[in-house]
C-alpha cells in the first residue's frame, strides 16, 4: 500500500476516520463466531463434497464460514506458480520487528485464504510443508532451509542451539554454549518433563516463526493479497496417539510453539516454560491438532487412482525408531476414515544401527573408513554392511559385524511380524487382503536400505510358510506428491516429505481417525467359516 503524500495528510486521516466506523459497523452486524459453529459448517461442507477419484483435488475456492469473506474463485486454467526458493530468501533465525509480520503481509487484504501448516517433527530431522487446501488447487510448497550444513535445505536438523545469555537458536553461532539433540527421543520417554516439553515446544516455535517469515518474503504474488487464516496439523508416532498422556502432550507443546512463534524475541527455557503454562487453557487464535504420523503418510495414497480399501500395514523405518502400523482404509459419506488396529514403535533406527556398528569397531583396533560418517547427520548414507566400514577386516571382526547385521534384520522382521499375527488372529482375520496380498508401505529415511528389505522379504516368506491361505505381503510404494510445487526436490528427499505433506491439509480432508483402543477384537471363529458378524468399522 503506498504512503499518503504530505499534502493529503488530512484526507487520509479523514478517509481513515470513515473506514474505521464503517468496520466498527460492520462488525456489530456479523454473526458471533464459534468454534463450533465454524466446525460445523466445515464438516457440512465436507460431506457435501464427494472425494476426488484422481490424483488431482477438486477445486474448493466457494468454500467460506459464517463469519468470513468468501475465498476468490481462482481461475481454472491459471497458471500455477512454480517455487523459486533461494539462499538469499532462506529463513532467518533472528527476532523479528513485530508480531504482526510474522503472521500477515503488510498490505490491507480483502479477502480471507486459509493456509495450513503440515510439521512433521522427526528424531533426526523436521520438514514444514505449507499447503492451501481451498484455493489454488490445492497449491503445497516445502519450506527451504539452506543452513548450508551439509544436508538437504529441506531437511531442518531436529538440533537446538542455546547461547551464554540462555537463548535458543535453530543455527550454532560464536557463543553457542550447548548443543541440545534427541528433541523428540526426550519428548516421548520423559512425558512429563517440563524441560523436555519446552525444548521441543522452542525448536517448533522456532521452526514455525522461519517457515511463515519465508512464505511471507518469497510468495507474495499468490498470496499477498489475502488475509491469511493459519492452521498447524503437527505429526505423532502411531502409537503415541493412542496413549493418553502423550497425545495430549504433544498437543500442549504444539499450542506452546505457536505461541512462542509470535513472540518477537528468541525463546529461552524460562518464555517456553511460560507458554507451556499458558497454552493448557487451550484458547488457541488458530487450529491445532495433533495427527497420527501414519495416517498423514498415506493421505495422497488415499486420494489417488492406486486406492485399494481395506487393512493395510505402514512400515516407517527413521533414523532412531521404526514405526509399524495395521490399519484399515474404508470411506463412508465421502470421508476417509482410517481405523488404526495395532501400532508399535521400536528403537531400530538406521542411526541405531550405524552406532552398533561404530561401538563394536571402537572395541578394537579397526579404523573406519574416511567415507563412512562417524557423526550423525540427517542425510548420511550408511554403508549397506558392517564389513564396509574398514578396510581388510579380520575374520573375527568380520563375523561380529555380520552378526550385528543379522540381529537388526531379525528385530525388524520380529517386530514386523508380532503387528501382522496380531492382526490375523483378532483385529482383522478376515480381510479379503490375507488372499490377494497384504499391502505394506515401507517409506521414512530409511525405507529403502537394503537390510529393512531383507526383514520386509523374511516377513513374506514366514507368512506364506506359516499361514494357511495366505499370499504373503504386497510390498507396496507411495504415489508421488502430486501438488507439491517445489521442483528441485530429488527423489532420495521426496518420499521423506510424505508426513509433512499429509499434514499439510486440513484436518477434515485428511479424514476421521479412531485409536486401537476404540476398537474391539474381531470375535474368534474358525478361518473356513464365516463372520457372523461384522467387524467394528463397518
Amino acid at each position: 500500500m503506498q504512503k499518503d503524500k504530505p499534502h493529503s495528510k488530512e484526507k487520509a486521516e479523514t478517509k481513515a476516520f470513515v473506514d474505521q466506523g464503517q468496520k466498527e459497523r460492520e462488525a456489530e452486524q456479523a454473526p458471533q463466531e464459534t468454534p463450533e459453529n465454524v466446525q460445523t459448517e466445515k464438516m457440512q461442507w465436507r460431506r457435501r463434497t464427494k472425494r476426488s477419484d484422481s490424483i488431482g483435488w477438486q477445486d474448493r475456492t466457494d468454500v467460506s464460514t459464517p463469519t468470513q469473506p468468501p475465498i476468490r474463485r481462482q481461475d481454472e486454467n491459471a497458471k500455477e506458480q512454480a517455487v523459486e526458493v533461494s539462499a538469499e530468501h532462506a529463513p532467518k533465525d533472528e527476532p523479528m520487528k513485530k508480531d504482526e509480520s510474522a503472521m500477515q503481509f503488510q498490505e490491507l487484504p480483502s479477502e480471507t485464504m486459509d493456509l495450513v501448516i503440515g510439521f512433521d517433527l522427526g528424531t533426526s530431522c523436521s520438514k514444514v510443508i505449507i499447503r492451501s487446501p481451498f484455493a489454488l488447487r490445492s497449491r503445497a510448497i516445502a519450506v527451504p532451509w539452506h543452513l548450508k550444513n551439509g544436508t538437504s535445505k529441506y531437511l531442518l536438523p531436529t538440533v537446538l542451539y542455546e547461547n551464554d545469555y540462555g537463548e535458543f537458536s535453530l543455527v550454532p553461532s560464536d557463543s553457542t554454549k550447548h548443543v541440545l539433540r534427541d528433541l523428540k527421543i526426550n519428548l516421548m520417554d520423559k512425558i512429563d518433563d517440563t524441560r523436555a516439553q519446552a525444548h521441543a515446544a522452542a525448536y517448533i516455535g522456532l521452526a514455525l516463526r522461519s517457515a511463515r517469515q519465508w512464505l511471507l518474503d518469497t510468495q507474495k504474488d499468490a498470496y499477498g493479497i489475502y488475509h491469511l487464516r493459519w492452521a498447524l496439523n503437527i505429526g505423532i508416532p502411531s502409537a503415541g496417539y493412542n496413549d493418553e498422556n502423550m497425545r495430549p502432550t504433544f498437543g500442549l507443546v504444539a499450542r506452546a510453539a505457536w505461541k512462542l512463534s509470535l513472540q518477537p524475541d528468541l525463546p529461552t527455557l524460562n518464555t517456553a516454560t511460560e507458554a507451556l503454562r499458558i497454552a493448557r487453557d487451550k484458547s488457541d487464535s488458530v487450529d491445532i491438532d495433533v495427527v497420527p504420523e501414519i495416517a498423514a503418510e498415506v493421505v495422497g495414497y488415499a486420494r489417488s487412482r492406486l486406492r485399494s480399501e481395506g487393512l493395510h500395514v505402514m512400515v516407517d523405518v527413521g533414523a532412531s525408531t521404526i514405526d509399524i502400523c495395521g490399519f484399515v482404509l474404508h470411506s463412508r459419506d465421502g470421508e476417509d476414515r482410517y481405523e488404526l488396529l495395532t501400532a508399535l514403535v521400536k528403537r531400530l533406527g538406521i542411526h541405531d544401527l550405524h552406532l552398533r556398528r561404530l561401538n563394536k569397531i571402537k572395541a578394537t583396533d579397526a579404523c573406519v573408513k574416511p567415507s563412512v560418517p562417524t557423526s550423525l547427520s540427517p542425510c548420511m548414507v550408511i554403508p549397506n554392511t558392517g564389513r564396509e566400514y574398514i578396510n581388510d577386516p579380520s575374520d573375527l571382526l568380520s563375523k561380529k559385524l555380520d552378526e550385528i547385521d543379522q540381529n537388526y534384520v531379525s528385530e525388524c522382521t520380529t517386530s514386523l511380524m508380532s503387528l501382522i499375527m496380531a492382526l490375523r488372529r483378532c483385529r482383522d482375520p478376515y480381510s479379503s487382503n490375507w488372499n490377494s496380498g497384504l499391502p505394506v508401505f515401507v517409506a521414512g529415511g530409511g525405507g529403502q536400505f537394503s537390510l529393512v528389505r531383507n526383514a520386509i522379504k523374511q516377513a513374506h516368506e514366514r507368512l506364506i510358510n506359516t499361514q494357511k491361505d495366505v499370499a504373503g505381503i504386497a510390498a507396496q510404494r507411495l504415489p508421488t506428491l502430486e501438488t507439491l510445487q517445489n521442483r528441485d526436490i530429488p527423489d532420495s528427499i521426496a518420499g521423506r516429505l510424505a508426513v509433512a505433506y499429509g499434514l499439510s491439509f486440513d484436518k477434515f480432508d485428511i479424514g476421521q481417525i479412531r485409536q486401537p483402543h476404540e476398537i474391539g477384537d474381531v470375535p474368534r471363529i474358525p478361518l473356513r467359516s464365516q463372520p457372523k458378524t461384522p467387524p467394528p468399522w463397518v
